[in-house]
């Protein structure tokens, strides 16, 4: 009778025990199928696999391309260590290390809903530039804000396509709303507390027909158009 072994397909960069069918043939329980034979080495010692029988390949090269220190320099910031490597990887192989930086910059831009239900938030969001500084900076010493508006795509089901209701979309005849609109970049990013307030204070409500919103689109907008709202690129992000 030859002597077979048995290599597994299934995990080849794993170990696997080599059961010889003349010397281990009660390795596999019955029913169970030939992946079991794959699991890490101290996991097949303790199935009974001998230390002979068990195939595991070495360790796979690996290239650091970029592995800087961590680093809690504003200009410099530095959170995960390596940052790009080369490698075929194996359980257990790779260790990294993460530690969270002290006064990580942040970038807040401010979405905002124009549409007709919003406007008791509009005249509060007018005087919160101040207080939204001050409070991130509880945070960081590095932040950012911006300011951007949406209501709806300009189209039907979503906004009236009757001219006066167009000029002018607010459900009260008596106010004067602007028309509607599916994104705008009122205010890129900055550090100017004072100049978003009077950005803010600018701004008018308007009115469309449907409850949802164009609050997706604004929302990928925002975070796609890297020129016009100035993100950072190292800076977390938040909108």
């Amino acid at each position: 009778m030859c002597c077979v072994p048995f290599l597994c397909d299934y995990l080849i960069n794993d170990c696997a025990c080599n059961a010889n069918f003349l010397v281990m043939q009660d390795f596999l329980k019955p029913g169970e199928s030939n992946e079991r034979r794959c699991d890490s080495p101290e996991a097949l010692k303790a199935r009974r696999c001998k230390g002979d029988h068990v195939i595991n390949p070495g360790k796979h090269p690996l290239t650091y391309v970029k592995n800087s220190d961590l680093s809690s320099d504003r200009e410099n910031v530095v959170q995960l260590r390596p940052q790009n490597i080369n490698i075929k990887l194996r359980v257990g192989e790779l260790k990294t290390s993460f530690k969270r930086a002290v006064g990580y910059p942040i970038d807040l831009y401010y979405l905002m809903d124009l549409s007709y239900s919003m406007k008791d938030d509009l005249e509060q969001i007018k005087t919160l530039g101040q207080k939204i500084l001050k409070k991130l900076k509880d945070i960081t010493d590095t932040v950012r804000i911006g300011f951007g508006s949406f209501v709806d795509k300009e189209m039907l089901p979503y906004v009236s396509q009757v001219k006066a209701r167009r000029r002018n979309p607010c459900p009260n005849r008596i106010d004067t709303c602007q028309p509607a609109f599916s994104f705008k970049n009122v205010l890129p990013l900055t550090h100017d507390a004072r100049e978003f307030e009077r950005e803010v204070s600018k701004q008018d409500i308007s009115g469309n027909l449907d409850a949802p919103e164009a609050g997706l689109d604004a929302i990928m907008q925002a975070a796609v158009c890297k020129v016009k709202t100035v993100w950072m690129p190292k800076n977390r992000k938040l909108i």
